[in-house]
């Protein structure tokens, strides 16, 4: 076996490699960390990006401020415009943020409170703040905590604090104990309650405005309870009057201060007969015919909690075929061929031409654009259209836009028109 003897390694040799390496080392290490902190060129153009977004929001938050500033100013206009509340007796007329009330010292209590319940609601984040307390507006004062406390009686909103979780300042002013009554926690938490969501829910699902008046019917002989002596109401009113309806219409309801043991519809009544049993002229810039539209009926059908679960939200962009439209964009496509897509609302009836009537996003006589199917195109179809076509079936329509009595129509002839795509997600 060979026998291999390396050759012998020069110390000054190793001594220099080792400087070479170490050399080699530090040039590499600083290489990297010169890499590893290098400025990416992206770095500059992100945070001026950032900065824009921040400078946006900013600007958009200024925005909703200002338009919530201008929205207060328009409701105190319209209350004005409309008329305020007028009583028999003066009492303190006291104007907050957004509402206007009118405080009967012998009561220690308004006998109005006005408002207005704006679109706004349903996007207001505002949660309660619970500050009840003592309105400074009045000039004689108010009631006060120690005027509820072991009572039995809860303190009950006239102007409901839901109706301005739009805006922080109206909210808490709904807390004043001048907009506060005795209310017994069956009627506050019940019916009282019920009978708010139907308002708020009304002006959501129309997109358009309720001017409401709310108070206690301060007649007779009454309960009163603590230092101050707050009257309790026996019963409760509230009225409303859709004020930019063509029609105007109102409703009014009397509640008794106890349980309401029959379904809230069953407690409404015409503005009218409220007049009667407060003595308040509720709205009274009114003129003669405009009172006999809003005040002397209900119609029944514009408030009926079922016909209000019928409005439909217009369906999203990515819900529909590309190219299609919603109905409250077909005005701008009137006199042309399109495709309408959006969601039954209430099920499909027969008009007394024979005609089937279909409306899609908002139920009749809301009804902004509805689907014509003609008697003598209904033995085309394969199905039934009324059976067919229920409540929250999603569709689309393809056809000529035209125009009837101020409500936009596709006149549907032949079956391959509809596209039906099932029914709306609960």
């Amino acid at each position: 076996m060979p026998f291999f003897v390396s050759k012998p390694l020069n110390p000054l040799s190793l001594k220099k490699r080792s400087n070479l390496f170490g050399a080699l080392l530090f040039l590499l290490g600083d290489f990297g960390l010169r890499l590893a902190f290098a400025q990416n060129p992206y770095d500059a153009r992100i945070e001026a990006k950032k900065q824009e977004i921040l400078e946006l929001e900013a600007r958009l938050h200024a925005l909703r401020e200002e338009v919530g500033r201008l929205r207060l100013g328009w409701i105190q206009y319209e209350l004005r415009r409309l008329g305020l509340p007028q009583t028999p007796d003066s009492g303190y007329t006291v104007v907050h943020t957004a509402m206007v009330l009118n405080y009967k010292e012998k009561f220690e209590q308004a006998c109005w409170v006005a408002h207005i319940i704006v679109p706004e609601v349903a996007m207001g984040k505002q949660s309660r703040t619970n500050n009840f307390r003592a309105d400074p507006l009045v000039p004689t004062g108010t009631a006060h905590a120690s005027d509820y406390r072991k009572s039995g009686f809860e303190r009950g909103h006239l102007a409901p604090s839901a109706d301005f979780r739009w805006n922080i300042t109206a909210l808490d002013e709904s807390y004043y104990y001048s907009n506060i009554a005795p209310q017994r926690k069956e009627l506050n938490r019940e019916r009282w309650r019920e009978l708010e969501e139907l308002l708020r829910q009304y002006v959501i699902q129309t997109q358009r405005p309720l001017y409401v008046v709310t108070g206690g019917i301060l007649k007779g002989s009454l309960l009163s309870i603590g230092p101050n002596e707050v009257a309790v109401p026996k019963f409760f009113y509230k009225v409303a009057l859709d004020f930019t309806h063509p029609q105007m219409p109102g409703i009014g309801f009397i509640l008794p201060n106890s349980t309401c043991s029959r379904p809230l519809m069953d407690y409404r009544l015409p503005i009218d007969s409220v007049e009667s049993r407060t003595g308040i002229n509720f709205f009274p810039k009114l003129t003669p015919s405009q009172e006999k539209l809003s005040e002397s009926v209900v119609y029944d059908s514009l408030w009926l909690p079922e016909h209000l679960k019928q409005f439909k939200a217009p369906l999203e962009p990515n819900e529909i075929p590309a190219g299609a439209i919603t109905p409250d964009q077909a005005r701008q496509r009137l006199h042309q061929t399109a495709t309408v897509c959006g969601t039954v609302a209430g099920s499909a009836f027969v008009s007394r031409s024979g005609n089937i009537l279909i409306n899609l996003d908002k139920p009749y006589p809301e009804n902004d654009f509805t689907l014509v199917i003609s008697k003598k195109d209904i033995p085309s179809f394969p199905y039934d259209p009324v059976k067919t076509l229920k409540d929250d079936t999603r569709l689309c329509a393809n056809g000529k836009i035209t125009e009837y009595r101020g409500r936009m129509e596709i006149i549907v002839n032949h079956p391959h028109q509809l596209q039906l795509f099932g029914k709306s997600e609960e």
